[in-house]
């Protein structure tokens, strides 16, 4: 992506986990910070653009129309044995490093190659036959199902 400041993205990319983390709704029950917390609220208040912390990378549907306007409750997962969070919103999925340990070759060769100076690289995966498509189209028909039955009732 050309013409972006890659470290006020950083900022937004931290912040919005910092409050999910901070957050008493249900939608962000599972993010906890823990001690990270502070870390990222430090990096917020005094608008630290790049460092070693919460390295990212960014996925993009191929056919973002069809995903934009999908938000999914923000996830913990492990990739090379360190924890991450996936958000994913507008047709975008960012991994960040929320762990201790350092970042190692292949995942540290991705976050230099994919920030190589200053610029972030986004690649792009088709959003059907994804597993966030299976997930969506499952939410969409129990939400048609809970509708038709309060529909029933009524």
């Amino acid at each position: 992506m050309d013409k972006l400041d890659l470290g006020r993205l950083r900022i937004f990319v931290i912040s919005v986990l910092w409050r999910a983390s901070v957050s008493s709704r249900d939608f962000f029950k599972n993010v906890n910070l823990g001690p990270f917390e502070d870390i990222a609220k430090q990096i917020i208040l005094d608008n630290v653009p790049l460092s070693d912390q919460f390295p990212f990378w960014m996925r993009r549907y191929s056919e973002s129309d069809n995903a934009k306007g999908i938000i999914f409750a923000p996830m913990p997962t492990r990739l090379d044995g360190l924890r991450f969070y996936t958000l994913t919103m507008n047709g975008f999925t960012v991994w960040i490093k929320v762990d201790g340990q350092k970042l190692k070759p292949p995942l540290y060769n991705l976050w230099v190659a994919l920030t190589n100076n200053g610029q972030i690289l986004v690649y792009e995966k088709e959003f059907k036959g994804s597993a966030e498509y299976s997930a969506t189209q499952k939410l969409v028909i129990a939400a048609a199902s809970a509708d038709a039955m309060r529909q029933k009732k009524t």
